[in-house]
């Protein structure tokens, strides 16, 4: 019985987006997506993989960065480098960045992974 219900079925090598499932045999199909949560198709691991060497390309020393040049804090998003001063009342050093709105953030140069310098698409 099982040979006769397989007969018709083709195999096929890709990615699914989504499961499936066919009742009358049984059958369930799961994703990788919905059984790992990862939900990516291949154009965009090709993008992430574009985006990840853009970053690489991006993650350059805090020396290298002049005043006015961009750079992106990973959770405030992109804004300006103004300098870098110390905090008077806990003697640390730290990196000034201005952003659009006329705010200044004051990351301490311990933290300055979690800054790059800005590098456009293009």
């Amino acid at each position: 019985m099982g040979e006769s219900i397989l007969s018709g079925i083709q195999i096929s090598i890709g990615e699914l987006a989504h499961g499936f499932t066919i009742p009358s045999i049984k059958l369930a199909v799961i994703s990788s997506a919905e059984l790992f949560g990862r939900y990516q198709t291949s154009n965009n691991r090709k993008n992430t993989h574009l985006e990840h060497q853009r970053r690489a390309r991006a993650q350059t020393d805090i020396i290298d960065i002049k005043k006015g040049d961009l750079v992106v804090h990973t959770e405030y998003g992109i804004g300006r480098f103004q300098d870098i001063t110390t905090d008077e009342d806990t003697s640390t050093e730290e990196i000034n960045i201005r952003y659009r709105d006329g705010g200044i953030l004051s990351v301490p140069i311990d933290q300055a992974h979690l800054l790059s310098k800005y590098v456009g698409m293009g």
